[in-house]
């Protein structure tokens, strides 16, 4: 691997406040990581050597945590944009409470909001336990923060489109226009790589089961995951994802590689990249029944309902 070819998902903290029912962190039958803070003095070290050893340009913070609920998480961003990492990037709930106008001024390059409803009842079928009022109440104040500021902060509106929530689709697009958002609008799925396994399996929790029956485009997803069987590779060889204690993980799709991860600050590059280059468990039946691909594919579809419920039946829960 050439040193242009690394981006890094960075984990600020490993817990997040809502329970949304895709999300492996709300499965109480997978052992959780502990929740942890990333400290300034472990950023600072990661992202030097993320950019002075592997050339990191750019970096992701979030993967199964909340980002934002770190206290100084302006000051973490800060940490990789002075190092020479050119591009930041964070998903986020907007779950927790936040500083807008300081967001707005961070080292932050663009913002990404993940939200599936935009009332509290169609809201709180994907985020279980969410709190729309303090999501749209954040976003109302992201979108007047950047509005008072010279900020170059883009924001995005991620709309996880599910069958209980399209008929929200266009007072969904019609939000991010008032706020001034990019409306992102792309299929949910069903999790995570456990998901796809304990799915097929039929050992996946009822509620997550129910949830995934009733609620996911499962033609959608189908039809994607078979258009990559059989892959030979896949980008996580490249991607550099650093848990909030400082250990390399495997997959930022699987739950399981932080029982396995390696420490990214103590051990030679050459035993790091062998590390990531190696296969797990998981990754022969993953890259064999499309999983990988699809996981890391394009899921973004800014058709109308009409159009895909069109060229999507309904599918039969069980």
């Amino acid at each position: 691997m050439s040193r242009s070819t690394f981006v890094a998902t960075i984990e600020p903290v490993s817990t997040c406040p809502v329970n949304c029912e895709a999300c492996p962190v709300s499965r109480r039958d997978i052992e959780q990581p502990k929740a942890r803070l990333m400290s300034l003095a472990v950023a600072g070290a990661v992202a030097s050597r993320l950019r002075h050893e592997f050339g990191v340009g750019y970096a992701a913070f979030g993967n199964w945590g909340e980002p934002l609920v770190h206290p100084q998480i302006v000051e973490l961003l800060a940490i990789f944009k002075q190092v020479g990492i050119g591009s930041l990037y964070l998903t986020s709930s907007l779950s927790a409470r936040i500083d807008a106008a300081a967001l707005v001024e961070s080292a932050l390059d663009y913002l990404d909001i993940s939200i599936s409803g935009v009332t509290a009842e169609v809201y709180n079928i994907g985020h279980r336990n969410g709190d729309w009022e303090r999501v749209e109440g954040n976003m109302h104040a992201l979108a007047k923060a950047r509005r008072e500021s010279a900020s170059r902060l883009k924001i995005g509106l991620r709309w996880h489109r599910y069958r209980h929530n399209e008929q929200q689709f266009d007072a969904a697009r019609e939000l991010a226009e008032q706020l001034g958002f990019e409306f992102k609008p792309y299929f949910g799925h069903l999790g995570g790589i456990e998901a796809h396994e304990d799915f097929e399996r039929g050992t996946l929790p009822q509620s997550k089961r129910r949830f995934i029956e009733n609620s996911v485009f499962l033609e959608y997803v189908e039809r994607a995951v078979a258009a990559h069987v059989g892959e030979g590779s896949c980008p996580q060889a490249e991607n550099l994802i650093i848990h909030s204690d400082g250990r390399l993980l495997h997959c930022c799709a699987l739950m399981d590689s932080h029982k396995t991860g390696i420490d990214f600050l103590a051990l030679p590059r050459r035993v790091l990249e062998s590390f990531k280059r190696a296969p797990n468990s998981h990754c022969g039946s993953c890259l064999a029944k499309g999983w990988s691909g699809f996981m890391h594919s394009s899921k973004v579809d800014h058709r109308s309902p009409a159009e895909v419920a069109a060229e999507l039946a309904p599918s039969s829960a069980s």
